[in-house]
């Protein structure tokens, strides 16, 4: 008996759609019959639209295979792939657009503008092309900075209410200049240069009254103990309830407790229930943190971090004040202690886009609730090849079933594994899309099955 592919059940056909790209799967079977349409729109291959790998005569043949007045979501992200925008025609039930790598907030801005009355959903990622940079904070590439582009976006009414501008290290807004908006979001994700400016934000109109979710990467350093007073001058928050906010291991400014612990009081953020942050403390830090309102009021919060206790204690005088449980929900912990050894000012390489600060000899600690919930590993104070030792801590009780890891960057240097990947529940390997490689000039084996972007920094084999 033979079977042929026309004969194949509609589940069989959909199991083989789950494999295929959008991009795959209308070039292949777009226009066969009107079964295999049919299951193609169920599917929503016609709805929610991915062309980013597409080569450009390909792409202008597919623009005369797609429905445009059914598209709902357009996805382009391949950091070649923002030149696309040009290119798409008015889509008039447009709700979501998501742009990686972009090159021209213009084409971006201008995009928007001509959906302003559908687009609900907007993604913008920026990429290692651009940097802010300089006394001046202007951006090296292209001509308009984020702070341009959000003035633009954010004072003229359209129906926009979730902004995610990413959260890349390299790009950060550094002045807020609004006490009013037209747009009231309910969403929010960017990465800001200093604390005073994520204040800025909290204080603006009506998003007090509007944003269910605040997002924060802190960049540089700044005290932020000289936050703390105009924290008290803060509104409610009358509708946020998931707030992250997360810095690098590299930098500790006093007070950084001090700060979370203060800005989500239930004088401020009234209906929270759940918090993000990494932080850098010290032990007085970490035996106030057990008591703290986070974990014990009645607001049930659920609390995910990754901290660092720069401290000589060693870990077993430590762990039993590292919170693990709040009102409503327990945390498997984990944890490492690392030796770093002090270097020298004549290192033979740097690597681009990290600091360090010298430091002597010194013993610190990382815990993290379980699973990691941030899709990046925040930059240890010291580089790779400066720990000297690294002890790597199980949970304190055996790990029960929990969402994976989201860890998706992964970063190596110097033909070093990275240590990241001796810790505990962090590194999945299936789940790593962007792996970064700084002077490595040796084979190196990883299985990393769905990395999709490759960097390599003076990296030669």
């Amino acid at each position: 008996m033979v079977t042929v592919f026309n004969d194949l059940p509609d589940l069989s056909l959909i199991e083989i759609f789950s494999y295929l790209s959008c991009e795959d799967a209308l070039w292949c079977f777009n226009n066969f019959n009107i079964r295999l349409a049919k299951l193609l729109t169920e599917r929503g291959f016609y709805f929610h639209v991915n062309l980013s790998s597409t080569r450009y005569y390909r792409f202008k043949t597919f623009l005369s295979l797609l429905r445009f007045n059914e598209i709902q979501s357009l996805i382009i992200d391949c950091y070649s792939s923002p030149l696309q925008l040009k290119s798409w025609p008015y889509l008039p039930h447009l709700r979501i657009l998501k742009v990686k790598g972009v090159r021209d907030f213009v084409d971006v801005y201008n995009f928007v503008r001509q959906h302003a009355t559908t687009l609900i959903y907007l993604t913008v990622e920026s990429s290692r092309y651009f940097e802010t940079c300089g006394i001046g904070k202007k951006l090296c590439y292209p001509s308009w900075n984020l702070c341009e582009f959000i003035n633009k976006i954010l004072n003229h009414p359209c129906a926009l209410r979730s902004l995610d501008l990413g959260m890349e290290s390299s790009f950060f807004l550094h002045h807020w200049p609004f006490k009013t908006i037209q747009i009231p979001l309910l969403y929010l994700a960017i990465t800001l240069d200093t604390a005073d400016v994520l204040l800025n934000i909290m204080s603006t109109e009506p998003l007090q009254h509007t944003l269910e979710q605040l997002h924060i990467k802190l960049v540089h350093k700044s005290c932020l103990q000289d936050n703390l007073d105009a924290i008290h001058l803060l509104s409610e928050m009358k509708a946020l309830h998931t707030l992250t906010f997360v810095k690098p291991f590299n930098w500790h400014s006093i007070g950084e407790w001090a700060f979370i612990n203060l800005l989500t009081s239930s004088n401020i953020m009234p209906v929270l229930r759940r918090v993000n942050f990494s932080l850098v403390i010290d032990v007085n830090d970490l035996i106030q943190m057990r008591n703290s309102a986070l974990f014990t009021d009645s607001r049930h919060i659920d609390v995910h971090y990754a901290f660092i206790v720069i401290d000589d204690r060693l870990h077993e005088e430590l762990v039993n004040y590292v919170p693990c449980s709040s009102q409503s929900y327990s945390r498997q912990i984990a944890s490492a202690t690392f030796i770093s050894d002090c270097w020298s000012d004549n290192q033979p390489f740097t690597t681009p886009g990290i600091n360090y600060s010298r430091k002597p000899k010194t013993r610190q600690h990382l815990f993290y609730s379980l699973p990691w919930i941030f899709n990046e590993f925040f930059q240890l104070s010291v580089p790779d090849r400066c720990i000297s030792e690294l002890t790597v801590f199980a949970p304190s009780f055996p790990v029960m079933n929990f969402n994976s890891s989201r860890l998706i960057k992964l970063n190596m240097s110097d033909n070093l594994p990275s240590s990241i990947t001796f810790l505990s529940q962090i590194v999945s390997s299936n789940k790593i899309r962007e792996l970064h490689l700084y002077r490595c000039n040796r084979q190196i084996s990883m299985n990393l099955p769905n990395v999709s972007h490759l960097i390599l920094v003076d990296s030669l084999d």
